[in-house]
C-alpha cells in the first residue's frame, strides 16, 4: 500500500513486537494468465498450467487453488499426473517438466527445441508429450533421456494437440496437418512406432476420449465453414482402427487456429460429453440422441481452453484471463469459482482480528474474513487497481487505472460489499489517502494532487509546482500531507495543498513508500534498498536501509520504533515482474534489522498490520502470506470535558500475546487496561506478557477547547426559525449554547431570505390550453408554482375556459347510416366520432352510437330425401348451399345461408332367379315379407336374400341414417330344378334324432346346408356316401327343418322333414 494516515487518527492503536514472527504463505488474487490445462488423478486432488509457467493445485476438489511455484519464464500448455505425486508438465519451446512430491519441479534434458502442447504419463517410467511438427517424444526411465518416435508420416508445420493411450501398447496422438487436415496417429507397441489411420479431410481435430477398451470418440472442426465452425465427432468401435462420423453442428466459431491448439472435450457418462469453445461458448452434446445445447454461465465472452470432469456431476473449465469454472450438477449450470492464482496484489488493507481486503490487476477484489484462511473474489473486471485505503471498517477508497486520460475513483460505505465511482480526467493517478469520511487527496503522475473536501464528489486541482512523478503518500492531518514520487522527490503540505515544502534527502532514485509515526518521526522507501529516517519533519534524513540491495517497495511502521519493509526488484513498478521477494524487520527505528523473515520468488508489493496485530503480506502471482503479531491497541480514549479537569480516560488491550498481562501506566495511574479520572496530558502505558515481552504506548490526553464553533449558512423564502427565532431579514446571526460536555459552542447562521409572488390570468380557447408545460382541455381554475428571480415560490392562477362542446346520437339503421357532418357513411355497427361547428364558433364533437340491424347467420342441415326453408319458400332435394330470406326482431332482413346435406337411400334390387341382391354396398339391410305388412324375415340382414318358399318379398335399407323400402318382387320356383323329388329321399321323416338321405347314382351332390324354419342355416353336414346314403344330424331342437341339397348342376333340391 503506497498511503497511509497516522494510525492513531484511524484505530488508534499501536502494534510492537518482541517476539519472532510466523508468516504463512496463502493465495488470493483471481489470475490475468491463460489458464491451459487442467488434470486431476482423483477426486480431490487437481492440478493446472498457465502461460506464465506457474503450477497451481487443489486438495478441496476445486474449492480453492493454490500457486505452488513458477517452474518456468516459458508458457507451459499440457499437464498430466499419474497419481497425487507424480506427474509432467510441457510447453514452449520443448520445455518439459517432471515433479514427484506434487510442489517441486525439475526440467527434464531433450534435444526438442520445438513448443509441446499435450503430455500424458503411462507408469512410473513411461511418458509421452507431443507437439509442432509431429514431434511425439518418449521417455522410458522416468524422464532421465527423451527420445523422438518415428512418426511414418510428416508434416513441417503440422501440430499435434493431445496424446493419450487406452492402456500400455494401444495409443493415439491427435492433431492436424500444414494443410488443416485432421490427423490421428495410432500406436499398437507401447509407441515403438506411429501410424497414421483414418482420413479426416479439413476436420482439424483436437481431443480423444476412451469410453470402454474398444469404444473411442474424436473430436474435430471443420474450418472450411468458417465462421460457423462445424463441429465434428467421430467414433471408433474397433479400437480405433476405423472412425465413423457420428455427430455434427454448427454452433458458432469454436476456436481460432493458433500455436495453442483448439479446445477439448470431456464426457461425464458414456453418451453425454461437454466441449469448452472460444467466446464463452460451453457445449452439451447427446451422442445417443445427436442433439447439442449450449450451456449457459455466469461469465459471459471468455475463451476457454480445456475441460475436465472428475465424476459425472462435478467438472471444470479453465481458459484465458485465469477463469475457472466449475458445475456440480452434471454440467446443467456452471460457475466461478475464486481460484486465487496469477494476479499480482498491489494492496492490502488489514482492518480487524479476522477481515482483510487486497487488491490488484484486473479489477480484482478479495476479502476475507477468517484471518485469510479463506478469500472471496468481490470483484473482478479489466482494468488494474491502482491503490486503495480505508479510515475505518466501512469506509474505503480505492483507485482504477481506465485509460491514458481517465482513472476511477471508487469508494465504499459498507465495508467494501458495494461501491460507487465516478471518473477522474488524469490518466495516470497512483496514490489515494483519506484522514476522514470528507477530506482526502489522489495524486499521480507530473505532480498532479487532487483535494476533495466532500468525500470524493468533487475535486479540486492543488498540484505541486514540480513534474516529478508521485508514487504514494501519507495523510498525518487533513491538511499536513506527504507525498513520494521519482528523482528522489518528498515533498509535504501543511495547509492542505496550498503550499509546498520540498525536502533534500540525498538521493535521486524512485521513492516507492513514505510512513509516519507522528509530527517528527517518518520514514521513505525506494529503490536500491533505500530507506531514510527523519526525526524533525523532513528537514533531515539518514539512512536505515537491510543493505541487501532489493527495492523496498512498502513498509510499516508499529511506533517509531518497530517496523517491517517489504520489496523485491521493483515488485510493484515493473508491470508485475516476477522476482524475488523479502520481509524485513527492525525493532530499534532501523538501527538493526532481522532480515528476510519472509522471502519468495515472487517480488512483494505491499504490507499491512491491523490494530489487533493481524499482518498480511502480498505480491506477484496471487502471492499473501500472513503473520500474528503481539500487539497493543487502544480501544478508547476520551479527552477532558468542560464538566471538570479530570474526566479524561483511556483503556488499551492487548494482542497475541501470552496471559496475563501486567500493566503499568506512567504517571501512576492505574494497573489495569483502563485508566479513569485522567487530567490533561502525557501518559505511557506498559504491557508484559507472561513470556516477559513488553510493549508500550504513549497516550496524549486533551485539554478542552475553550469554544466549540459551528457554522450554518441557510437561503429560505419569506421567514425561518432559528434556536427559537424567526427571522425575516438577511444577514449573519449569532447564538451561544451550552452544549452537552458543558461546554460553550458559538452557533453562526449566514442567512439569505427570499421573497415569494404569485399572479393570475383568464384565457377563453376552442380546444386545450398548454400552460407550463400541462395542457389542459377542460373549463376550470388551475394553479402552478414555479421558483422566481429570488428562487421562491411564485404561485400562478389560470382561469380558462373551454368552449368545445360535445353530444351524443343512438342511431338505428338496416344497411348504412351517414354522419351529420356528411363526412362519413357507416355500414357497421360501432361507435364514431364526428365533428361540426356549435355557436361559439368551436368544434362540436358529436358520439354516434350507430347499430346496423340487417342480420345475417348460417347453418348447416342433414336430411333425408328433401328439406323446406325457413321461409317455407323452398323445397330443396338435393345437397349445396342455399340462401333464404326473412324479417328480424328489427324490420331488418335476416339473410340465412343454409349448409345443406340431403342423403338418398338407394332401394333398387337386382332378381336373379330365386335369389335378391341389393344394389347399394352400404347401409344396414332386413328383408322383409310383402304378403305379411312388410314384416322382417328374423335373421335376413345380408346384401343377397335367397327365400326358402315362393312369396313376395322387399327390401328395408338404412344409410346416412336415412331409410327406405323398396318395391316388392316375386320369387317363384324356389328349391324346384329338372331333379324330381322322387329323385332324393329322406328317412325317417318325421325323426327322433338323425335322418338319412338316399342320392341316385347319377346325382353328384357338391353341399348338403340344413336351415331351420326360418331360412337361417344351422348345418352343413360332411358329404360321405354309404349305399348311396349319407347320414345328416339335425339340430337338438325340435321343429321343421329344410335339406337343401346342392349338385354339381346348377339345380338344387329343398326337402323338408321334422324333427320330435
Amino acid at each position: 500500500m503506497k498511503n497511509y494516515l497516522l494510525l492513531p487518527l484511524i484505530f488508534c492503536s499501536v502494534l510492537l513486537t518482541g517476539q519472532t514472527n510466523t508468516w504463512i504463505k496463502q493465495a488470493t488474487h483471481p489470475s490475468t494468465n491463460t489458464n491451459t490445462c487442467i488434470d486431476f488423478p482423483n477426486d480431490s486432488v487437481g492440478y493446472l498450467v498457465n502461460f506464465s509457467g506457474n503450477f497451481c493445485s487443489t486438495s478441496d476438489s476445486g474449492q480453492h487453488w493454490m500457486l505452488e511455484s513458477s517452474i518456468t519464464n516459458k508458457k507451459l500448455f499440457g499437464v498430466d499426473f499419474l497419481n497425487d505425486t507424480i506427474g509432467y508438465a510441457v510447453g514452449e519451446d520443448g520445455v518439459i517438466f517432471k515433479t514427484t512430491d506434487g510442489a517441486s519441479w525439475n526440467q527434464q534434458t531433450t534435444s526438442n527445441s520445438e513448443d509441446l502442447y499435450g503430455v500424458k504419463v503411462i507408469n512410473d517410467t513411461v511418458a509421452f508429450a507431443v507437439g509442432r511438427h509431429h514431434r511425439i517424444l518418449r521417455t522410458q526411465n522416468g524422464g532421465v533421456t527423451w527420445s523422438i518416435a518415428p512418426v511414418y508420416e510428416s508434416h513441417s508445420s503440422a501440430f499435434l494437440y493431445t496424446v493419450d493411450f487406452v492402456n500400455d501398447t494401444l495409443g493415439f496422438a491427435v492433431g492436424k496437418s500444414n494443410t488443416y487436415d485432421g490427423k490421428l496417429y495410432r500406436t499398437t507397441n507401447g509407441g515403438d512406432n506411429w501410424y497414421s489411420v483414418g482420413s479426416f479431410q479439413w476436420d482439424i481435430l483436437s481431443d480423444i476420449y476412451f469410453i470402454n477398451d474398444s469404444t473411442y470418440y474424436l473430436l474435430g472442426h471443420t474450418i472450411n465453414t468458417f465462421p460457423n465452425t462445424q463441429l465434428n465427432i467421430f467414433k471408433s468401435s474397433d479400437y480405433g482402427a476405423i472412425w465413423e462420423l457420428s455427430f455434427e453442428d454448427y454452433p458458432g466459431y469454436i476456436e481460432v487456429l493458433s500455436s495453442l491448439g483448439p479446445n477439448k472435450f470431456s464426457f461425464n457418462t458414456d453418451s453425454t460429453l461437454f466441449i469448452a469453445g472460444t467466446g464463452g461458448m460451453i457445449m452439451k452434446v447427446n451422442i445417443e440422441d445427436s442433439v447439442l445445447t449450449m450451456v449457459p454461465q455466469s461469465l459471459g465472452s471468455v475463451d476457454f481452453k480445456d475441460i475436465f470432469f472428475i465424476d459425472e456431476y462435478t467438472g471444470y473449465v479453465v481458459g484465458v484471463g485465469g477463469v475457472i469454472m466449475q458445475t456440480q450438477d452434471g454440467g446443467e449450470t456452471w460457475d466461478q469459482i475464486n481460484n486465487g492464482l496469477g494476479s499480482a496484489v498491489r494492496s492490502i488493507i488489514s482492518l480487524t482480528e479476522n477481515k482483510a481486503h487486497s487488491f490488484g490487476e484486473q479489477s480484482a477484489m478479495c476479502s476475507t474474513i477468517d484471518q485469510g484462511e479463506n478469500w472471496d473474489v468481490k470483484k473482478r473486471g479489466t482494468y488494474r487497481i491502482i491503490d486503495a485505503c480505508f479510515i475505518d471498517t466501512l469506509h474505503g477508497y480505492r483507485l482504477q487505472h481506465y485509460s491514458s486520460a481517465y482513472c476511477y475513483f471508487m469508494k465504499t460505505l459498507d465495508g467494501g460489499e458495494s461501491w460507487s465511482y465516478q471518473s477522474v480526467p488524469h490518466g495516470y493517478l497512483n496514490t489515494v489517502v483519506f484522514t476522514d469520511s470528507l477530506n482526502g487527496y489522489i495524486a499521480g503522475d507530473n505532480g498532479v494532487v487532487l483535494k476533495t473536501i466532500d468525500g470524493g464528489d468533487n475535486w479540486t486541482d492543488v498540484s505541486t509546482p514540480g513534474p516529478s512523478k508521485i508514487r504514494a503518500s501519507y495523510a498525518l492531518s487533513k491538511d499536513t500531507v506527504y507525498f513520494v514520487g521519482d528523482n528522489g522527490l518528498v515533498v509535504n503540505t501543511n495547509d492542505g495543498g496550498s503550499s509546498y515544502n520540498y525536502y533534500n534527502i540525498g538521493v535521486s532514485v524512485s521513492m516507492f513508500d513514505v510512513f509516519f509515526w507522528d509530527a517528527d518521526t517518518g520514514y521513505v522507501a525506494g529503490q536500491l534498498n533505500t530507506l531514510l529516517k527523519t526525526t524533525d519533519g523532513g528537514t533531515n534524513w539518514t539512512s536505515v536501509s537491510p543493505l541487501n540491495g532489493s527495492d523496498i517497495t512498502s513498509m510499516y511502521f508499529m511506533d517509531d520504533q518497530t517496523g517491517f519493509v517489504a520489496g523485491g526488484t521493483s515488485a510493484t513498478f515493473s508491470s508485475g515482474a516476477n522476482t524475488s521477494g523479502f520481509v524485513h524487520k527492525t525493532t530499534d527505528g532501523g538501527a538493526t534489522w532481522e532480515t528476510n523473515q519472509l522471502t519468495s520468488t515472487n517480488g512483494f508489493n505491499t504490507i499491512h498490520f491491523s490494530p489487533q496485530g493481524q499482518g498480511y503480506v502480498g505480491g506477484n502471482n496471487g502471492y499473501v502470506a500472513h503473520a500474528e503479531n503481539f500487539a497493543l491497541a487502544i480501544t478508547h480514549q476520551e479527552n477532558v470535558q468542560c464538566t471538570g479537569p479530570n474526566t479524561g480516560s483511556a483503556t488499551v488491550q492487548a494482542f497475541n500475546g501470552t496471559p496475563p498481562y501486567n500493566y503499568t501506566w506512567l504517571p501512576s495511574v492505574s494497573t489495569s487496561s483502563s485508566a479513569n479520572g485522567l487530567a490533561e496530558g502525557v501518559y505511557v502505558v506498559s504491557v508484559t506478557d507472561a513470556l516477559g515481552n513488553t510493549l508500550s504506548k504513549r497516550i496524549v490526553i486533551e485539554g478542552p477547547a475553550e469554544y466549540n464553533y459551528t457554522f450554518e449558512s441557510m437561503n429560505v423564502c419569506d421567514s425561518v426559525l432559528w434556536e427559537g427565532t424567526y427571522y425575516s431579514v438577511s444577514g449573519t446571526y449569532k447564538d451561544t449554547i451550552l452544549d452537552g460536555s458543558g461546554c460553550d459552542t458559538i452557533k453562526s447562521l449566514s442567512l439569505t431570505v427570499g421573497t415569494s409572488s404569485s399572479s393570475t390570468e383568464a384565457i377563453t380557447v376552442c380546444d386545450g390550453y398548454n400552460w407550463n408545460g400541462i395542457t389542459y382541455d377542460t373549463t376550470g381554475t388551475y394553479y402552478d408554482t414555479l421558483p422566481n428571480h429570488s428562487g421562491c415560490d411564485s404561485i400562478m392562477t389560470l382561469n380558462l375556459t373551454v368552449n368545445k362542446t360535445f353530444g351524443n346520437l343512438s342511431v338505428n339503421e338496416c344497411y348504412s347510416y351517414t354522419s351529420p357532418s356528411g363526412s362519413a357513411t357507416y355500414n357497421t355497427s360501432g361507435t364514431y366520432l364526428d365533428t361540426i361547428t356549435n355557436s361559439h364558433g368551436c368544434d362540436s364533437i358529436i358520439t354516434i352510437d350507430l347499430s346496423i340491424n340487417a342480420s345475417y347467420s348460417n347453418f348447416s342441415e342433414t336430411v333425408c330425401d328433401e328439406y323446406t326453408s325457413p321461409s317455407g319458400q323452398y323445397n330443396w332435394t338435393s345437397t349445396g348451399n342455399y340462401m333464404d330470406t326473412i324479417p328480424n326482431a328489427m324490420g331488418c332482413d335476416s339473410v340465412i345461408t343454409v349448409s345443406l346435406t340431403v342423403n338418398n337411400v338407394d332401394t333398387s334390387v337386382i332378381q336373379s332367379g330365386v335369389v335378391l341382391n341389393a344394389v347399394s354396398n352400404t347401409g344396414n339391410y332386413q328383408w322383409a315379407d310383402c304378403l305379411t305388412g312388410l314384416s322382417p324375415i328374423a335373421g335376413q340382414n345380408n346384401q343377397s336374400f335367397s327365400p326358402i318358399a315362393d312369396g313376395e318379398y322387399a327390401l328395408i335399407i338404412s344409410d346416412n341414417g336415412c331409410t327406405d323400402t323398396s318395391a316388392c318382387y316375386v320369387v317363384e320356383g324356389v328349391g324346384l330344378g329338372p331333379l324330381e323329388t322322387t329323385d332324393l329321399s329322406i328317412y325317417p321323416n318325421p325323426t327322433y334324432d338323425y335322418l338319412h338321405l338316399v342320392i341316385p347314382q347319377q346325382i353328384e351332390v357338391s353341399e348338403l346346408i340344413v336351415l331351420d324354419a326360418t331360412g337361417r342355416v344351422v348345418g352343413t353336414p360332411d358329404i360321405e356316401t354309404s349305399n348311396n346314403s349319407v347320414q345328416v344330424s339335425l339340430p337338438k331342437e325340435s321343429g321343421v327343418y329344410f335339406i337343401k341339397v346342392v349338385t354339381t348342376s346348377p339345380e338344387s333340391v329343398l326337402l323338408k322333414c321334422v324333427k320330435h
